[in-house]
């Protein structure tokens, strides 16, 4: 400390002087970067000024954030992106091209394009509550394959659940089953150390790493594959909000069993991020793709009219965003959800808010204990406004909310990996089934209300009441909403 004294005196500067010096360097430099922020976040007014306020706020900490998690270099990425899906059209042909078209009395709502699939009919669906009803369907299924095992999951941890399911894959790919898995390099970065994954490789399986981080120009945190699918024999699919982990067991979750034409589209979505990841086209020359294997029998919801709508930041267009947007403005009777991660945009705000208004019954059910706590902070900060216009929210009480469930109507559901939020609007890739049917919309609404027993209301005057600090806290964290 004495040396230092010395030459502040040395030099005629105080500590005080340098430290001043130091912030209005670091605000000069978040001042440089205002026009990549406004350049990069164009059309996103809320975004911008968050991001803003970070810079100018936190010298040198908003900057490194910008860096990490702001900036969006995902033009290369985008071309290849291109260049996996034209690979993978090319070597099968669209699986939705011989699709025989289906009829409903439902409104579609999205029209067929490179993320919406055509609706198919005659699927079979199965409703998987929680980690304890669906790990051990997706251990059977895999069990019984016979051709080829293709997963992808966001996170996958070295846990007990995680360990049981590794081994299966093991012995499948010894007794010559193709294994393929596909996790992200950041929900499950522990899978890149360590040789967990090592006995699949040995075993004659491949697993791979979607976006590894690499500190090439920035370390992206961004663009996360935060997909949940396993396809077996091209034959059952899974998806929904689980991922791999002990603590899923004992969470409050989802996920869905299907069978059918929407199959091959979960098997195509898989097939474009494989390519993507590793370079492997596995649909040329794949008879199993096409779903030839036979079926797996299962109890479920048969004749069920459904679709996979697939989303990530590779389209300008935010399919999901608009998917859930159009589902909610064109509801007449019911609006039922379920979202553990709960920060709409103002479109998403408004639609919900709008619908209430004209008498929808719009309801939220979200958690009331959160593994996020900062999200679930944010999401507090909008329930004034959906309140006064009508909306009813409950929060969870019993254990830890994930699941991601939708419900419109008495016909329409959605259940698949997508939260309300700007991350899986804009920054992650995303996959959702979407069912038309009574008898699956009958069951969710079923387990939606069977929740809200379990769940506390959110009364507007009880609301108003609450402390003064908690209603600081709650907007302070909806300020960071674009960012979460």
């Amino acid at each position: 400390m004495e040396l230092f004294d010395l030459l502040f005196r040395f030099e005629g500067w105080s500590l005080a002087t340098i430290v001043g010096l130091i912030q209005v360097a670091g605000e000069i430099v978040g001042i440089i970067h205002i026009p990549s922020v406004l350049l990069r976040r164009s059309g996103r007014p809320g975004a911008q000024l968050t991001w803003i306020m970070c810079l100018i706020l936190l010298p040198f900490v908003g900057v490194v954030l910008w860096w990490l998690m702001g900036r969006t270099h995902l033009h290369r990425k985008r071309r290849r992106r291109a260049v996996a899906r034209a690979e993978v059209s090319k070597s099968l042909g669209r699986v939705d091209r011989d699709a025989t078209p289906v009829t409903t009395s439902t409104p579609a709502l999205l029209v067929e394009g490179r993320e919406v699939f055509a609706t198919t009919g005659e699927n079979v669906v199965q409703i998987l509550t929680g980690g304890r009803n669906a790990y051990p369907a997706f251990e059977e299924a895999i069990r019984l394959a016979t051709h080829s095992v293709h997963l992808s999951f966001y996170i996958w941890n070295r846990d007990a659940v995680g360990t049981r399911l590794r081994d299966l894959l093991v012995e499948k790919a010894a007794a010559g089953v193709e294994v393929r898995l596909l996790y992200d390099a950041w929900g499950a970065a522990a899978l890149s150390f360590g040789g967990f994954m090592d006995p699949i490789r040995r075993a004659g399986g491949r697993v791979a790493p979607f976006l590894p981080l690499r500190l090439e120009r920035q370390l992206r945190i961004n663009f996360r594959n935060h997909r949940k699918m396993i396809i077996c024999d091209g034959a059952v699919g899974f998806t929904g909000g689980l991922n791999i982990g002990d603590e899923y067991n004992d969470w409050y979750d989802l996920a869905v069993r299907v069978q059918g034409g929407a199959v091959d589209q979960l098997q195509e979505v898989f097939a474009e991020d494989w390519y993507f990841a590793t370079d492997e086209n596995i649909g040329a020359g794949g008879a199993y793709f096409r779903g030839t294997a036979p079926r797996q029998d299962s109890a479920g919801f048969e004749h069920v009219i459904a679709r996979v709508v697939a989303s990530g930041p590779d389209s300008w267009k935010n399919i999901t965003h608009v998917m859930f947007f159009l589902a909610i403005t064109m509801s007449k009777q019911r609006i039922w959800i379920t979202n553990p991660y709960f920060t709409p945009d103002a479109a998403i705000l408004t639609a919900l808010r709008t619908a209430a208004m004209r008498g929808v019954d719009v309801r939220l059910l979200l958690p009331g204990r959160s593994d996020v706590r900062l999200a679930q902070w944010a999401g507090r900060g909008y329930y004034e406004e959906l309140l006064e216009a009508g909306v009813r929210i409950w929060e969870y009480q019993a254990e830890v909310l994930h699941a991601k469930v939708l419900m419109f109507d008495d016909d329409t559901s959605i259940v698949g990996s997508s939260n309300m939020d700007t991350r899986s609007f804009r920054l992650q890739f995303e996959v959702n089934l979407v069912c038309e049917s009574h008898e699956v919309n009958r069951t969710l609404a079923d387990e939606f209300e069977c929740r809200l027993q379990q769940s506390q209301e959110i009364l507007p005057a009880e609301w108003s009441q609450r402390p003064t600090w908690k209603r600081l806290r709650d907007a302070a964290a909806r300020l960071l909403s674009p960012v979460l």
